[in-house]
This record gives structure tokens, sequence and C-alpha cells, in this order.
């Protein structure tokens, strides 16, 4: 009987690690490519909602920027 480190050395060899490697390595970026995406779009929508919460300086123009900025990309 072939031992563990036979049976991955064979494996290497062969290519299957290096192909299962890769494919892992692909899963993970899609799913971290996804994770990064999803906390981005929680982050505009708390920014997005503070900052309408804010109408203390509603005439100030920083605050009227962020106002119509809201109201045109309302994610």
């Amino acid at each position: 009987m072939a031992s563990a480190m036979q049976l991955a050395d064979l494996m290497q060899k062969l290519g299957i690690v290096n192909k299962i490697e890769h494919d892992s390595q692909l899963q993970f970026k899609k799913l971290y490519q996804q994770q990064i995406e999803q906390i981005w779009h929680r982050y505009l929508d708390h920014k997005r909602y503070f900052y309408a919460q804010e109408q203390r300086w509603s005439n100030n123009p920083f605050w009227q920027r962020r106002q119509q900025l809201n109201s045109i990309f309302d994610w």
C-alpha cells in the first residue's frame, strides 16, 4: 500500500494537486470578490441612510449635494 507521502508525490507529479489548488484559488477569489462587493454596498447603504438623517444644515451646499446624490443614486 502506498503511504500518504507517496500518494501526495504521485498526485503532484500528475498535476492533480495543482489543478485542485488552482480551482480552489479561483473559487476563493470569486467568493472574496462577492464578499467585498457586499461590504461595499452595505457601506453605501449606511452612508446614504446617515447622510439622509442630517437635517440641521439643509441649506448648506455640502448637504444639498449629498441630498441630491442620495435621490439620484438610490442604491
